[in-house]
């Protein structure tokens, strides 16, 4: 699952622990070269994203 603003990403390279190194080594990949990122999302779609990654773990 690739990240979905420059503040997510930015948060979850702060806390690691959130996703596990595993799952953020594959957002990282998945992000590759993804340089167009917003700042900020829409709220639902952050929130979204991130807590179906933790449901997969």
């Amino acid at each position: 699952m690739p990240f979905v603003s420059k503040s997510q990403q930015g948060y979850l390279h702060a806390n690691p622990e959130v996703l596990g190194k595993k799952a953020l080594a594959e957002w990282d990949a998945a992000s590759k070269g993804s340089h167009d990122l917003p700042e900020h999302a829409h709220k639902n779609a952050s929130y979204k994203t991130a807590h179906e990654s933790r449901k997969k773990d």
